[in-house]
């Protein structure tokens, strides 16, 4: 996603009504899981977590380098993207 958003600037403008196919509104989603997997007991699950965590940082970096996120952290900048893209979290109202 990375590299796409780097080639294609454009794709960051777009926005995905629904949420189950938006990525500033699963992001969060798939840090848990590479979370989860960096806690398994099987050593390719952990592997595989770490890889997703440098993807989702790497992820972060450019969205604060490119397009102005502000964050300490990646789960701060994919924050501020969730919410420049205006999805709610389950649970949040609508003040629109």
């Amino acid at each position: 996603m990375s590299i796409d958003l780097l080639a294609f600037h454009e794709t960051y403008y777009f926005r995905e009504i629904e949420q189950r196919g938006s990525l500033p509104a699963t992001v969060a989603y798939a840090q848990e899981l590479a979370s989860q997997a960096q806690r398994s007991e099987s050593p390719e699950l952990r592997f595989a977590g770490r890889m997703l965590h440098a993807s989702l940082d790497a992820l972060a970096e450019v969205l604060r380098g490119k397009f102005g996120h502000s964050g300490t952290t990646s789960s701060d900048v994919f924050d501020s993207y969730e919410l420049h893209h205006r999805h709610l979290r389950r649970g949040e109202p609508d003040t629109n």
